[in-house]
Formats: C-alpha cells, structure tokens, sequence
C-alpha cells in the first residue's frame, strides 16, 4: 500500500471512492443529505484541491485507489472567549468497504498526520455524524477523542 497527494487529474477517482460513504449518509440522514449530481460532485473536488490550504491523498493497493482523504488548514481568531487556533481539518475520508479494517484509513490518517506536520501544525481535527459508529470507533482506534458534541432541534419532524 502506498499513498499520494491527489491531483485535479484524480477527480473521477475521489468522487467514485465517495459514492458509498454519500449512500451511507444519504440512507441515515435523508433530510439533510441529497443525491448527488455528478457535475457538482466534481466540481467540489476540482475547487477543494485548487485550495490554497487544501490537501488530498489518495491510498493505493495493488495500483487500485481503494480510499481517500481531504483534509484543509483552518485558523480561528483569538475572541473574548477562546484563543486563536490553527488546525488542519479533515474534511472528508473514505475506505472502500472492500479494503476497510486492512490499515488503509490509518495510512491515510497518517499522510494528513504528517501534513499538519510538515506545516507546523499539531491538531487534527474531525467531526462525524452521530449514527456514523463505525467512523468513530476508528478516529478512536488512532487516539483522538470527542470534544465537543453538537445538537439539533426541529420542529418539522
């Protein structure tokens, strides 16, 4: 196995190893997420690479992509209440199904890992969605651990 950076050229690859981690989300929360259009789908990836801030990686095995990474630098200014902060934020992961539990999501962590590194950068974060335990047990598996908890109200459901 081996990882590397993504590229504009691997577009059609990252929205193909997207596609069952939209499903997942699509099935769990279809209120607030949608079929996706393929001409918007890659042209998110297209603007996310293009970010200054902005990297992918994508995990090989055997020459097949079996998962990927986005992962981006965020600052957040000092306020009356918290101080300032840079962290790098893992946007988006995903293992096809095939080859999860075999390290491919770990060696991916750790390209992002070295990344926030590289940049001087010492905090990763993520966030997942509360029905994705599969997701949190792995972020836990690598050490990282809940830190805030965000809640939702409706009145429409």
């Amino acid at each position: 196995m081996h990882v590397e950076i993504a590229t504009l050229s691997d577009v059609d690859t990252l929205v193909r190893l997207n596609q069952h981690v939209q499903d997942l989300h699509l099935h769990a929360a279809p209120h607030f997420f949608r079929q996706t259009v393929l001409a918007e789908v890659v042209c998110a990836y297209r603007e996310f690479l293009q970010q200054e801030r902005a990297k992918g990686f994508i995990a090989y095995v055997d020459g097949r992509a079996v998962g990927y990474v986005l992962a981006v630098i965020r600052s957040r200014p000092e306020d009356a209440f918290c101080t300032a902060r840079t962290f790098v934020y893992v946007d988006q992961i995903s293992v096809d199904p095939s080859y999860q539990g075999q390290g491919v999501g770990r060696e991916l962590m750790v390209a992002v890992m070295q990344y926030g590194q590289a940049s001087k950068i010492d905090d990763i974060e993520v966030e997942t969605w509360a029905f994705n335990t599969a997701a949190q047990g792995f972020f836990e598996s690598l050490g990282s651990e809940p830190r805030t908890m965000r809640f939702r109200m409706s009145h429409r459901e």
